[in-house]
């Protein structure tokens, strides 16, 4: 005989068991628990991580980002040259210097190099016009920037006073030089 048993126990009357049974989930339509929930689990997870992943990436990119110093270099004007930056004082760490000749006729440079104290003054060839180099230890420059175009370089600064000059003859001298701070 079947079984006929109304009551508490009997699967077939009572939904409690027969979601038990069917180890279905009352707000999922009758979809097996597992397979509804793992799935769900997993797509939340994973959102999750890939959100999170993002916001570690971006807030990353910001403190690792290097700092951009806006260097122009400007022909005679009114019998003197400009080299002007902008922002004059960064924080240690990585430093782009985009360096833009503002020259309608004139080709310039610009060398970067680290003061040993803020008043040093560079050591200057009188009969070439033109910084000794030699003696020197420069952190890069950029080179041969005709009129009209655009340099860069990157370099790692540490804090302390750093030095921007055009170093082709009579430029310096002409006032084609300025100073960078860098801060901790």
């Amino acid at each position: 005989m079947a079984d006929r048993t109304i009551g508490a126990n009997n699967r077939r009357h009572n939904p409690a068991l027969r979601r038990a049974q069917t180890n279905a989930c009352p707000n999922c339509s009758g979809v097996p628990t597992r397979r509804r929930h793992s799935f769900v689990s997993t797509y939340l997870t994973t959102s999750r991580s890939v959100l999170l992943a993002l916001a570690l990436t971006l807030a990353a990119g910001h403190f690792l980002a290097a700092t951009t110093v806006n260097v122009t270099e400007n022909g005679k004007t009114e019998d003197a040259m400009t080299l002007t930056l902008e922002p004059v004082s960064v924080k240690a760490g990585e430093v782009t210097f985009m360096v833009k000749n503002a020259d309608p006729i004139d080709e310039h440079e610009m060398n970067l190099m680290r003061l040993k104290s803020a008043d040093q003054k560079l050591p200057f060839n009188a009969k070439k016009n033109h910084v000794d180099e030699s003696q020197l230890k420069t952190l890069g420059e950029v080179e041969d920037i005709k009129p009209g175009a655009s340099g860069k370089l990157t370099a790692t600064l540490k804090p302390g006073t750093y030095m921007l000059f055009c170093n082709i003859k009579g430029h310096y001298k002409a006032g084609m030089h300025n100073t960078l701070t860098v801060t901790k």
